[in-house]
């Protein structure tokens, strides 16, 4: 995978953790948060454990490293 293919990704996935489907109130709550804050946070937690996941795979990308090390 590429350098800009890992920014693209990263990008997309965080415009998905954006609740744009939530336009309209609602009194639904879920665990005392409005639905759509609760959206939110899933996501971001999603979010912060693909690029972890991504980080530790494709790290040497990043650090402009030929190969990975082991």
């Amino acid at each position: 995978m590429t350098r800009v293919a890992l920014y693209g990704l990263s990008f997309l996935i965080l415009i998905g953790t954006i609740p744009w489907f939530f336009s309209q109130l609602s009194s639904s709550s879920i665990g005392g948060f409005p639905a759509w804050a609760f959206y939110s946070l899933t996501a971001t937690a999603c979010y912060g454990l693909i690029i972890a996941l991504l980080l530790k795979k494709y790290w040497h990308l990043s650090s402009g490293e030929k190969e990975p090390r082991e």
